[in-house]
């Protein structure tokens, strides 16, 4: 019974393959053009882009973006944050460890609707002395409200 209804599947799918064969060879020509146009009617369309900016020391920045934006504008957030901003930001997906270049869009990487990208900073650099006074005053904040609601887990949740 086994080896019939195996046979009845493969003699399904095959005939399946031959019927989309058959209609992709009586379609018309399509030019470059108009592939790309039902490639982009097929795309999901995101308003924003969630990015988390995860520093070295596991210290976390969330910020929304448009996806058309470059990532040289995340850099920017980041250098924003940052009292005195390194020579040397580099901004990188992992794994495997790709910098992203300022210049690609954060749809054309592959980071919509969200992404995980890491911070690397001059080495054995805690993030909290990098930070300016504003960012440190929000960390804190963020930090007090979780005490308050009595949770641990929040607590451990707002240092990340």
């Amino acid at each position: 019974e086994d080896g019939a209804s195996d046979a009845s599947l493969a003699a399904a799918a095959m005939a399946a393959r031959m019927k989309q064969r058959k209609k992709d060879e009586d379609a018309p020509f399509k030019t470059k053009q108009m592939r790309e146009l039902e490639a982009l009617e097929k795309e999901r369309v995101f308003s924003y882009t969630l990015i988390r900016l995860q520093f070295p020391d596991r210290t976390t920045l969330v910020a929304a973006f448009h996806p058309n934006e470059t990532v040289g504008a995340v850099a920017e957030v980041v250098a924003g944050v940052l009292e005195a901003p390194p020579k040397q930001l580099t901004l990188f997906t992992s794994p495997p460890r790709t910098v992203l270049s300022p210049a690609n869009t954060l749809r054309e990487l592959g980071l919509v609707p969200a992404a995980l990208i890491y911070v690397s900073l001059p080495a054995n650099t805690p993030t909290q002395e990098l930070l300016s006074a504003k960012a440190r005053l929000l960390l804190d904040e963020s930090m007090a409200q979780a005490l308050a609601a009595g949770s641990a887990a929040a607590a451990a949740k707002a240092m990340l």
